[in-house]
């Protein structure tokens, strides 16, 4: 799993999360991507932590592909005597989804119990992070979701 030196490498020093590695590492590999799988591969990448939202039965398969690259990777972690294992959190994944799926702020808002701001705040972190990895990547499916969480149109949309 050498990585330093490789395109994967390069991805996560341009971005700066380290929690994005199973995305990384899975997005090499898969080859048929579903939004779902971009929209987790973000969800891992996103710094605003809530308290644990539940996630949908309908998407074990794509939670049990990350945990099980993340259980490898700390596997190889702990073979080379690393004391501070990869956590990836994959809670904002179900509140990205529905905002995807519905475009209601409000709705989202309510179902997940969140202020208004911490959803202002995870919009704008995964227009970000999306446009970064469409630039890296050059996968139009980033810049769709860029679009999508693009905080103008969020902010417009509250108005």
């Amino acid at each position: 799993m050498n990585i330093l030196n490789s395109r994967e490498g390069f991805i996560l020093s341009e971005t700066y999360r380290d929690s994005l590695l199973p995305g990384v590492i899975l997005f090499k590999s898969e080859e048929s991507k579903s939004i779902e799988f971009y929209m987790m591969f973000i969800a891992t990448g996103i710094s605003t932590e809530l308290s644990d939202i539940g996630y949908n039965d309908e998407f074990q398969n794509i939670y049990a592909k990350y945990e099980s690259v993340n259980e490898m990777i700390n596997r190889v972690e702990i073979k080379h005597n690393l004391n501070n294992l990869l956590t990836v959190n994959y809670s904002l994944f179900s509140l990205l989804i529905e905002y995807m799926r519905t475009n209601n702020i409000e709705y989202v808002v309510n179902k997940f119990n969140i202020n208004i701001g911490d959803f202002i705040k995870i919009s704008k972190e995964v227009s970000e992070l999306s446009k970064k990895l469409f630039t890296l990547y050059d996968d139009i499916e980033f810049e769709n979701i860029h679009k999508i969480f693009n905080n103008k149109l969020v902010m417009k949309s509250m108005i």
